[in-house]
Formats: structure tokens, sequence, C-alpha cells
């Protein structure tokens, strides 16, 4: 079994998401539900997880392009100070429209949160022990997810849903300041650079896009994305609640799919060392697409918490594989724009999924979401395989 890197910046990173974990998690399962109780459509709660993922696509490429120019602990610390004041706006909403800069806030929070930890903690390990670093990472992530989901079914039955967000703004606080006295940036890793135009940097990741392994692996971080932006969080629990289940136990089910997540991410992280990496992104993906559809067809707590637990578990394995190995199949000078590129590949799949299965949702109804993303994912792995294998065929042919 591969050494954990027990290492005071590596912990300190991990406890930087596992706090973020906490946040996100006192809000996001239940805001749709919550959009709702405002008066939101269907087609607008999607148009507002439209706008989460339209603002993390926008801002992606600069934001990894300013961790090199700023530094990783300076854009955390940033994105710690915006998800405190993001917090306290959906505390404080009280008309829909309200809710649309606070969710931009939280993504751009989001944003310069987990995949910059994600670049700060490849600077601080050694490509032997990235991938049991990486799964001690998505392993805070997950416990952090766990407890913040627990606590938003506690909050939310004391206090409300307002309660439950005001909470998370002292969290929230708390890791703005855990963060700027904790986390530092490796030597060298800050590069002074003139600033370029945005049109610029997205076209300075062409290159980054056309090697077949990353863009494999932002293939699957899309899907993995429209799968969980479209369907776990923004549909499934209205679904949950149309088959008769309240926010508490929403709110416990995402409890008990992040623990199922969590006790499997650090041993997946280190499988990923041992075993094809590429093979284990194709199988979650496929797996996600085959339990979307199961989900569509439930109907009692039971089933939608087995269910959830293994869309947990494939989930939270691309998410730890996935980013590894983008970090991986790069030059140490390309890693914050790889990340930055796997992060506009799954900013993509956040933005068009609920905006377009709104619609779908308003006009055919929930239950019909479910079936078309199943589709849309099995389609997307099938090309993505084809590509990869006929761009490693041909460089066996060039050898």
């Amino acid at each position: 079994m591969s050494r954990l890197p027990l290492r005071k910046p590596v912990i300190a990173t991990c406890l930087a998401v596992f706090i973020a974990d906490i946040v996100w998690s006192l809000l996001t399962p239940t805001f749709s539900l919550f959009a709702q109780s405002l008066g939101a459509s269907l087609s607008f709660i999607g148009t507002l997880a439209a706008l989460t993922g339209l603002t993390q696509l926008v801002a992606a490429v600069p934001i990894s392009a300013q961790t090199d120019r700023l530094g990783r602990r300076r854009i955390i610390v940033i994105g710690f100070t915006l998800f405190t004041v993001a917090c306290l706006l959906h505390a404080v909403s009280t008309q829909v429209w309200m809710l649309a800069p606070a969710r931009v806030l939280f993504s751009f929070a989001t944003l310069m949160v987990f995949p910059v930890c994600g670049v700060l903690l490849a600077d601080h390990t050694d490509p032997r022990e990235r991938g049991a670093a990486f799964g001690m990472l998505t392993s805070s992530m997950s416990a952090g997810a766990a407890l913040g989901t627990w606590l938003a079914g506690v909050f939310e039955g004391a206090f409300g849903a307002r309660g439950s967000y005001a909470i998370a703004t002292g969290f929230a606080a708390a890791g703005l300041l855990i963060t700027w006295r904790t986390l530092f940036d490796v030597p060298g890793t800050r590069q002074q650079k003139a600033p370029v135009s945005l049109l610029k940097q997205y076209a300075a990741m062409r290159p980054l896009l056309s090697q077949p392994r990353l863009f494999f692996a932002c293939v699957i971080g899309m899907l993995s994305s429209v799968s969980f932006s479209g369907i776990t969080m923004a549909f499934f629990p209205l679904h949950a609640k149309a088959n008769g289940i309240s926010n508490t136990g929403v709110a416990n089910i995402f409890a008990v799919r992040s623990l199922g997540s969590m006790f499997t991410r650090l041993p997946i992280g280190i499988l990923s060392q041992r075993v094809s990496r590429q093979g284990l992104l194709a199988v979650a993906a496929i797996a996600l697409a085959f339990v979307t559809l199961a989900i569509g067809m439930g109907t009692n707590i039971q089933i939608f918490t087995i269910l959830l637990v293994i869309e947990g578990i494939m989930f939270g394995t691309v998410l730890t594989v996935g980013q590894s190995y983008a970090t991986e199949v790069v030059t140490p000078e390309e890693r914050a724009g790889a990340i930055g590129l796997y992060q506009t590949a799954s900013s993509l799949g956040g933005m068009l999924s609920p905006l377009l299965l709104g619609w779908v949702a308003e006009f055919v109804g929930i239950s019909s979401v479910f079936p078309l993303v199943s589709i849309f994912v099995l389609v997307c792995v099938a090309l993505a395989i084809i590509r990869v294998r006929a761009a490693a065929k041909a460089e066996r042919e060039l050898a």
C-alpha cells in the first residue's frame, strides 16, 4: 500500500477543502427546494444552476492564470472571502432575483477554492505519492460534504433554510482565517506574467486540448458534472419531494451519499496508481449513466439512498482520478492550465445540463430528464474512448 503524504502542507490543504465542502453542503442539497419556496419555477431553477455553470465556465481559465501570478494561497483565501459573502446573501434573500448574485459569488468561490487546492496539493507532492494525496484531498471533501449535509438537515429542521445558510456563513469565515494562517505556496511556482486578454488565455489552452489523454479526462469531467449538476443537485431533490420525501429526508440522503463516497475515495486514489486511470474514469462514467437512469425510476427513500451512494462513489472516482490524471499528463508548467481546462470542461457540463434539463422538465416532466442524461453520457463516453484509442494507435505507428 502506498505511503500517505502526511505532511503539514498536505494536511492543511485537505483541511481547507474539508471546511469548504461543509459550507458548500450546507447550501447546495436543499437550494432548489429553497428557490422553489420563494416562487421559482422549474425552468428558473435550471437557469440559476446554469448561471452557476456559466460563471465557472467563463472564469475557470482566468482564475487558473491568476494562480500562477498571485499564488495558490492568495486565490484560495479570496475564495473563502467570497464564500462568506455568498452565504450571507443566501440567508437574507427574500425574492427569487436575489438568488442570482448570491449564486454567482458562490460559483466564483467554488472555483477559487476546490480546483486551486488541487493545484496546490500537486505542487506539494511528487508523482509517486500524488494518487494517494488526491485520495486524501477528495476524502476530505467527502467528509466535509457528509458533515455539511447532516448539519443541513439538523439546522434546517431547527432554524429553517435561512438559519442553515447563516451558520454556513460562520463556517466560511472560519475557513478564511484558517487558510490564511496555514496554507503556503511552494517557492518558484508563482510566475510574474504580464496580464493578457481573456481570448488569449483561452487560445493558450488549445495546445493542451489537443493532448488526447487530457482531452479524455476533460470529457469525463464534463459528463460527471452533467450528471451531478443536472441530476443530483438540481432535479433529484425535486423528484424526491414529488415522491413524498421531506427536505430533512433529502439532506439525510445526501449525508449518507457523502459518507459512502468518503470511505472509497482514498482507496480509489491509491488504486489509481496501480491500474489504468483511463479505465477507472470510463467505468465510473458508464456507471453514472446507469445510476442516473435508475434514480428516475426510484420511488422511496431506501432506493434513493442506495442509488445516491453509488452515484457518490462514482462521482468521487471521477473527482479523485480525473484531477490527478489531468496533472500527470502535462508538464509542471502546464499544470495550472490543465486544471483550468479540466474545470472549464466540468463547468460547461454544469452550465448546459441544468439549463436544458430545466426546460425539458418544465414542458415534459421531471421524470424525462433522467433517461435523457443517461443516454447522453453513454454516447459521449463511447466517442471519447474512440478518440483516445485512435490517438494511441497513431502514436504506436509513428514509433
